[in-house]
């Protein structure tokens, strides 16, 4: 199976190429396909098996298929436990949309509010926002 087996954007698999992933591992051929159909998902894989990714190209495919939204609100918004997963999954979205429109912002707790605030305002959070815990 190959990427292009998935129904993805080419603008996705394009990324993808330019990233040198070729092919689906296990957990992203059983877990994009499901994603992609609406349903609900629990997965569990090793470490450095892709499961990043495997949430992530639903995401990006999410938004390419939305109609163009004018607001600020941002089209996904994925929540991580931690700071360090927090900043994995921002530098697989960074790597992914490095060459098209869709814009990501990282925010973590530990920040002031009025940083977060100003991304939010500025539109940089447009259509991602992993963060790692709460508001302070």
């Amino acid at each position: 199976m190959s990427f292009i087996d998935l129904d993805l954007d080419l603008e996705i698999l394009g990324a993808l190429a330019d990233n040198d992933f070729l092919k689906p591992t296990d957990i992203q051929q059983q877990a994009i396909p499901a994603i992609l159909d609406g349903l609900d998902l629990l997965a569990s894989a090793p470490t450095g098996t892709g499961k990043t990714l495997a949430f992530v190209l639903p995401g990006l495919q999410h938004i390419l298929d939305s109609e163009p939204d004018s607001s600020s609100a941002p089209q996904v918004l994925i929540l991580s436990p931690t700071r360090e997963l927090a900043k994995q999954t921002y530098e697989v979205i960074q790597q992914q949309t490095a060459n098209s429109h869709i814009n990501s912002c990282l925010i973590v707790g530990g920040v002031p509010l009025v940083c977060r605030k100003l991304c939010w305002r500025n539109g940089s959070i447009s259509w991602w926002q992993p963060r790692a815990g709460f508001w302070n």
